[in-house]
């Protein structure tokens, strides 16, 4: 999250843990990989992340450097947000959508 200027451009630390992310087209998120819009151009269909018991957890899709790297000019473009996300394990279709994909 360092080498690609997440942190601490957009937070102030890089998390414990990195969630695990898969697009219904078959391509995962990692980090520092670039993906094209038709590849994420739905919802992810996987999303996994360790849980603990009892939490409620938000979950936020921004672009960091829209439309490029090279040009950021619209960086922090909100893609998707989720709050009120539960410990249950199911699908974050549980919680409660302010932004959709």
């Amino acid at each position: 999250m360092e080498a690609h200027g997440v942190v601490p451009d957009s937070i102030d630390a890089a998390p414990e843990h990195v969630a695990e992310v898969q697009f219904p087209s078959g391509v995962s998120m990692s980090l520092g990989n670039e993906l094209t819009p038709r590849q994420v151009a739905d919802a992810p269909s996987v999303l996994r992340w360790p849980l603990e018991p009892g939490a409620l957890y938000t979950v936020l899709n921004i672009d960091l450097d829209a439309p490029s790297r090279v040009i950021p000019t619209y960086r922090d473009v909100a893609h998707w947000l989720v709050v009120n996300v539960g410990d249950d394990g199911d699908t974050i279709a549980k919680g409660d959508t302010v932004h959709a994909y």
